[in-house]
């Protein structure tokens, strides 16, 4: 299976499976949908570039993996089971391994990269989780998608490090899917719908991980 590209189509009914799954928690100034398309697009073009990326801080030497912590003592079984790969995001959210399984997924390398609408639950599962509670009730939507896009890009939107670019790039990409039909081909072929995605079963079980920093 090639799990560098997938179609529009298939990002479309993952994208909302997960947006249903933050129906109710999500900050009011946002919308579920377009958000969650939004950082599909910025983190893989949606869906056009979706191969594995490592992440150093994750592997050997790295500053999450050598944590005197529980997060870093997970990280560190992780990469004695799967290696490099432990160390790499997946998908059309480029969801990082230790992430999923520090958020309950009991999921390997593969599973996250081949199944999208089980990236897409794990993605919307962080939102929900961990980034909306970072979200001050009663925020506009320029300052939510701020912080949600500082969080999930950096894990922490409450430190000096601030991606500029990329939040500009999700504030950009949410205007974009925000105006887009709920339920097209996005690349121009009209409005055909599109049968949705059948998941994964998540198997959400077991403890998380604990915090990783």
């Amino acid at each position: 299976m090639n799990i560098t590209a997938f179609p529009p189509d298939r990002i479309i009914a993952a994208s909302l499976d997960a947006a249903a799954a933050l129906s109710n928690v999500c900050p009011n100034a946002i919308n579920p949908r377009a958000l969650v398309r939004a950082l599909a697009e910025v983190e893989s073009s949606f869906g056009t570039n979706c191969a594995p990326r490592h992440e150093r801080a994750y592997d050997l030497r790295g500053k999450l993996h050598d944590a005197n912590t529980p997060g870093g003592e997970a990280l560190r079984g992780f990469r004695r089971v799967w290696g490099a790969w432990a160390a790499c995001s997946y998908g059309p959210w480029q969801v990082m391994y230790a992430v999923a399984r520090e958020l309950g997924f009991n999921v390997t390398p593969v599973e996250l990269a081949e199944n999208i609408g089980l990236n897409g639950m794990v993605a919307s599962a962080l939102l929900r989780k961990r980034i909306f509670r970072e979200v001050p009730t009663g925020s506009d939507r320029e300052r939510c998608l701020e912080i949600i896009g500082d969080s999930y890009n950096t894990g922490n939107s409450r430190d000096a490090n601030i991606p500029s670019d990329y939040i500009e790039k999700l504030k950009a990409a949410y205007a974009l899917h925000l105006g887009k039909p709920e339920r097209t081909d996005d690349q121009g072929r009209g409005r055909r719908p599109v049968r949705p995605l059948r998941t994964q079963d998540p198997r959400e079980r077991g403890a998380p991980c604990g915090a990783w920093a």
